[in-house]
Parts: C-alpha cells; sequence; structure tokens
C-alpha cells in the first residue's frame, strides 16, 4: 500500500514537472510539436516558433534601445549642466594677487577642461543613440526577412 501511493505521489509529481516545462517553453515563444521521427508521439520537441508561421503577431521589444537612449539623455543633460557650473567656477577666477579684492580673471586652462567636457559629453550621447538607432535597424531587417 505504501508502495503504491509512493508510485502514485512521483507520477503525479512528474505530469506537474512536465506541464510546467511546457508552460516554460511556450512562455519563452517556442512551441511544443511531435517529433515525427521518434516512435511514439507522447515524446516532443521544442521547436521555435516562427512569426509567420504564427498566429500571434511578433512583439516588438525595444526596451534595450529606449534604456540606451533614456541614457544617452540623460547623459547629455548632466553634461550640459557640468559644462555651465564649470563654466562659472574654473574658467572665471579670482585673482591670485589679491586676497582682498574681488576681481575675476579668466582662467584658459579652466575653459580647456570645460570645452573637454561639453565634447565628451556630446560624443558619449551621440554614440548612445548611434547605437540605438543601429539595434532598431538591425531588428527592422530582421523582422522584414521573417
Amino acid at each position: 500500500m505504501a508502495g503504491d501511493l509512493l508510485a502514485t505521489s512521483l507520477l503525479n509529481f512528474t505530469k506537474n514537472r512536465n506541464s510546467m516545462s511546457e508552460n516554460i517553453i511556450n512562455d519563452m515563444g517556442f512551441e511544443m510539436k511531435d517529433n515525427p521521427n521518434e516512435p511514439s508521439a507522447s515524446k516532443t520537441s521544442a521547436i521555435e516558433t516562427n512569426a509567420v508561421n504564427s498566429n500571434k503577431a511578433p512583439k516588438d521589444n525595444n526596451s534595450a534601445e529606449t534604456t540606451l537612449e533614456t541614457i544617452a539623455n540623460i547623459t547629455l543633460g548632466i553634461g550640459i549642466i557640468a559644462t555651465v557650473v564649470m563654466l562659472f567656477t574654473i574658467c572665471f577666477i579670482q585673482n591670485p594677487k589679491y586676497h582682498y579684492h574681488e576681481e575675476m580673471m579668466f582662467n584658459p586652462m579652466g575653459f580647456a577642461m570645460t570645452c573637454g567636457t561639453l565634447l565628451s559629453t556630446l560624443a558619449a550621447w551621440a554614440s548612445m543613440k548611434v547605437l540605438a538607432n543601429i539595434s532598431l535597424t538591425l531588428k527592422a531587417i530582421k523582422n522584414k526577412k521573417q
């Protein structure tokens, strides 16, 4: 009697595990189909679902590109704010000759660092935007071929 109970619970566990794995495979975009090469019809293999043959429309998952564009815009905003702050703090400094007089003078080294910050910010923003656009274009080409 204990052996029958153990066998029944093991059989139920195996059935539940198979149905769980089938659900996971279906959620990942795969479809379970019978393999004609197998003698038993109960054995199946996972075959990737083709978007053309499927009844479901292909989902456009552009979350990575959207995230990259958002990071690019945040980088550009922070870089411009940093450039303005640097312009007023290290480009125009107090004359070191006078400690009692607040005479401001132009610092060429500070101006060079400010220009470098602005140019590197623009380069980073542009490269991130280009990478996102390349990725979107490649996805569009791939969807056209299917």
